[in-house]
């Protein structure tokens, strides 16, 4: 794909674009003239693409002269249209970037305000992509080597990767790599997620975006891994994915509100808002639900989860389990599900061990591939029959020549949770081309999920071309 092709994607899918000229910090170009002749047809080329919302010259701070007075004179000249920034982070427009340290969602509730350039949170690779990166005997525990691949500043008083150990540790102590990394899927979900909702709960009331650092590393890295350098998905960018739907209901840990969000131009009405509380075992404790309508662009409160004047009603409280689960989910008129959501909140906030304590559920489901040429199409249906939850319930397909993870891959959704009684449909789209031999098996696993092959897919290798 060449550069115009993605300007023409961008504006046939409406996906904004922040056109930035390349200049970071100190950094300036050798010739600026040339620098300016580049600009100046960048303008000219690109100005055609709706999807090309803001011209920026620099990455947070700089430019120097003359490319300091010449860009906005340029933008003003070839544009015009469009908000021009000297750099990133220039208030009022922006409002500042970071932090890139783990936080709770209520911190990120404090945190949105305006348009946010910058925030994230180290976001750990899965464990197969973990085992790729570093040698087998360097996994566990933390070690010097961690930090070869990005991990610094670890320990109780760190900033980055400390704070990010921490969150991780209040699901338990890890005792294992494969442990580490599957708390820390748990931290990226609530993390990520709760960015986007922060901004989605205020949305228009002085709240209008946010970006975060950053989508993938370049490099075999341990940290900003919404999906790793293997291509593989992680929790972060499902977190991302379902905060992010024009259609989506949520709930704020901060405000207490369930609220519906609709990101489309299209009003909506007749809309039915349920939220269902549970315990570790399954059991159901409380139900909420309002009828309601939700004017387009725009987010519009439900109803408070818990009783406004107690915060909890006292009977609700006595029978919640240290750590309890928040189902919400939004219907059209005709009690069609339109978005669903999944928390874990404990009842001390932020402490989350008990939910190591969990039953271990089996899941059912079946998997079936159609191909088309090089694209195939796997069609996943999970099943909870049990009592008991099943918490961030992975789906995977391993490359059974390879033994790796098939990549890159696109998921409907993943890392998700289900109720009792809970079937859940995704589809997985990859290329027959990036599979070594012609079997991908399908497997799943999750938090308390028992891990299990649900199906072995044949696959039809392209004919490879002779010479």
């Amino acid at each position: 794909m060449n550069g115009y092709d993605f300007f023409d994607l961008c504006d046939e899918l409406g996906l904004m674009v922040w056109e930035e000229f390349g200049i970071n910090h100190p950094i300036e170009p050798l010739d600026p003239e040339m620098f300016l002749e580049n600009a100046r047809d960048r303008f000219r080329v690109r100005r055609i693409h709706p999807c090309v919302v803001i011209w920026c010259t620099a990455n947070e701070r700089g430019p120097r002269e003359p490319i300091l007075s010449a860009m906005p004179k340029l933008a003003a000249e070839l544009d015009g249209s469009r908000p021009y920034l000297q750099h990133s982070t220039l208030k009022p427009f922006a409002e500042g970037d970071g932090p890139y340290s783990t936080h709770g969602p209520t911190y990120y509730a404090q945190l949105a305000r305006g348009w946010r350039t910058e925030v994230g949170s180290p976001a750990v690779p899965p464990i197969e992509s973990m085992k790729r990166i570093m040698p087998h005997e360097k996994l566990w525990p933390i070690n010097e080597t961690w930090a070869t691949f990005d991990w610094v500043n670890a320990g109780e008083t760190a900033f980055w990767c400390g704070r990010t150990e921490k969150a991780i540790a209040a699901f338990g102590e890890p005792v294992s790599i494969e442990d580490f990394c599957r708390k820390a899927q748990m931290v990226s979900m609530e993390t990520f997620k709760a960015i986007y909702e922060a901004w989605n709960d205020k949305m228009w009331n002085n709240c209008s975006g946010v970006m975060i650092w950053m989508s993938n590393p370049c490099w075999p890295s341990l940290l900003f891994n919404t999906y790793d350098y293997y291509l593989e998905p992680t929790a972060a960018y499902f977190g991302c994915r379902k905060a992010c739907e024009p259609i989506h209901v949520q709930w704020s840990m901060a405000s207490n509100e369930v609220k519906a969000v609709n990101a489309t131009l299209k009003d909506l009405t007749g809309l039915t808002a349920d939220a269902r509380l549970y315990n570790l075992d399954g059991s159901e404790r409380l139900r909420n639900s309002a009828k309601l309508d939700c004017p387009a662009n725009s987010a519009h409160k439900c109803f408070d989860l818990f009783d406004v004047e107690t915060e909890r009603d006292a009977a609700v409280e006595r029978g919640l389990s240290s750590v309890y689960f928040i189902k919400l989910e939004l219907k059209d008129s005709k009690g069609r599900l339109l978005s669903d959501n999944f928390y874990w909140q404990g009842k001390a906030p932020g402490v989350y061990q008990d939910l190591s304590g969990m039953d271990r559920v089996k899941v059912t489901g079946t998997a079936e591939c159609a191909q088309d040429g090089d694209a195939c199409r796997a069609e996943v249906a999970i099943d909870n029959p049990n009592k008991g939850l099943a918490v961030m319930t992975r789906l995977k397909l391993l490359d059974e020549a390879s033994g790796l993870l098939v990549a890159p891959i696109m998921y409907s959704d993943n890392y998700f949770s289900l109720v009792p009684g809970e079937s859940k449909a995704v589809t997985v789209e990859f290329s027959a081309k990036s599979v070594s031999g012609n079997r991908v098996s399908v497997w799943v696993e999750g938090w308390n999920v028992e891990p299990a092959k649900l199906n072995q897919l044949q696959i039809k290798r392209p004919a490879t071309a002779s010479n």
